[in-house]
């Protein structure tokens, strides 16, 4: 998972398989270190199960935290917020909520039909980067799209920015046009206003657990309201945030498509961040629909409730990185512990399938160089816990007491003062200095 076999990676390593097992092969491979491309195009002919794919970049982070212990948290808080008395499991009452920065300019593009031959065509777009303006979006489980929350990059809002916009959208502005800790909480009452949510009806809304929709009047704001706040797992919501699993890549390609056809449409007029509202609320009306969102919802194990929506393949990318930790002293029980201890043997099934080591060992005893031992499988080095770094977040009700206390406790420890150390007076020293000064005048007097 995510280490796959490139068409030139696996042409070099038939080629090294065929050399150190002493294998006939064709003399040309010698000249490359590496097998023919008509030996690879038979091979995927033989095999109809193998595809040659355009892999998605995926971050290391994202690879390490998206695994069955952090996914399971965040299921387990969930049941224990359903098994709450008050709350029902409506889902009109439970919203997910996620903010996505999006491009006044579409850098995206498409195929067209041109003369062959040609080497380059090219799409016309307004700027080399275009303006960030950042979308917040609102949806429930019952496939409703709530009006979403513009921010754009600017120090005051007027209200043609939202010109075309969704009916019921909220603009906002900041200096660089992302979400901060000052304006989240603004957009929150935004939707709490269209929430039907109230503390005889709590509601949940789940979202990712960004510093900015963590802070202490987020929590204080959701609590007076009746809206019980349950973050992601760090780095997972490419998995389990619904949003971005099934409605985020529509409304990026209708989007785009709005952008090329406004650019046809208005020769020699460049896109602003003023167009993006009534441009976007095009392709919004189009992916929010309420069979993507439910879709989706489905497809994360929200709604309906499926903790086990993830197969075990899909946490393969975590394998590599599931290292143990290094210990220096590592205390040896002694003979009082070891005879208080109760040695429970587990019965060992024997497996049918043969593990790959049990397969390689028996390869060896054949003297057979398996393919995992000319490419073995990535593995990361044993974790290193001698320096210290930041504490990893994971899932978490903060509208609970107790992760609202810490929450005050780390802005407590973070608005203390922090102590100056006493500095050196230079006036005292230049007195000193003249004092000796004066003294080796004095000297110099009384030797004449």
């Amino acid at each position: 998972m995510f280490h796959g076999l490139s068409v030139k990676a696996a042409r070099q390593l038939a080629y090294n398989y065929a050399k150190r097992n002493n294998k006939v092969y064709p003399a040309p491979w010698d000249k490359n270190n590496e097998s023919e491309i008509d030996w690879f195009y038979g091979l995927m002919s033989r095999h109809n199960n193998l595809r040659i794919r355009m892999p998605e970049t995926t971050s290391i982070a994202r690879a390490v935290a998206f695994n069955r212990f952090n996914v399971m948290v965040f299921f387990d808080n969930f049941e224990e917020i359903l098994s709450r008395g008050g709350v029902k499991f409506d889902p009109n009452r439970l919203y997910v909520e996620p903010g996505r920065d999006w491009n006044s300019d579409c850098p995206i593009c498409y195929t067209y039909s041109t003369e062959k031959g040609a080497k380059q065509v090219g799409l016309l777009t307004s700027t080399e980067k275009g303006n960030l303006v950042t979308i917040c979006a609102c949806v429930n489980a019952a496939g409703n799209a709530l009006p979403p929350a513009y921010i754009f990059p600017r120090v005051h809002f007027k209200d043609h920015m939202l010109n075309g916009a969704p009916n019921g959208s909220r603009g906002f502005a900041t200096s660089s046009g992302w979400m901060n800790r000052e304006l989240f909480p603004q957009v929150l009452r935004h939707f709490l206003n269209l929430m039907n949510v109230s503390k005889d009806n709590p509601g949940i809304l789940v979202m990712d657990n960004h510093d900015s929709h963590t802070t202490l009047e987020v929590i204080d704001v959701a609590r007076e309201n009746g809206l019980i706040i349950l973050t992601f797992p760090p780095h997972c919501i490419h998995r389990m945030q619904p949003l971005d699993v099934s409605v985020f890549g529509p409304f990026k390609a209708y989007y785009n498509r709005a952008c090329t056809d406004h650019l046809l449409s208005n020769q020699g007029k460049s896109l602003t961040a003023y167009d993006l509202a009534s441009i976007s609320s095009t392709a919004f009306y189009k992916a929010f629909t309420i069979e993507n969102v439910q879709a989706e919802f489905r497809k994360c194990g929200i709604f309906p409730m499926n903790r086990n929506v993830f197969s075990e393949d899909a946490f393969l990318s975590s394998k590599p990185f599931d290292r143990p930790q290094l210990q220096d002293n590592e205390q040896q029980p002694g003979p009082s512990k070891v005879q208080d201890a109760r040695i429970v043997v587990p019965t060992v099934v024997p497996d049918p399938t043969p593990s790959p080591n049990a397969t390689d060992q028996t390869l060896k005893n054949f003297g057979i160089v398996s393919p995992q031992e000319i490419r073995p499988f990535p593995s990361a080095a044993p974790r290193d816990q001698t320096t210290k770094k930041r504490a990893s977040k994971k899932s978490a009700i903060i509208t609970d007491t107790p992760e609202r206390l810490q929450v005050l406790e780390k802005q407590k420890s973070v608005m203390k003062p922090k102590k100056t150390a006493a500095r050196r007076k230079l006036i005292e020293s230049s007195e000193s200095e003249e004092e000796q000064s004066g003294k080796e005048h004095d000297t110099d007097s009384e030797i004449e």
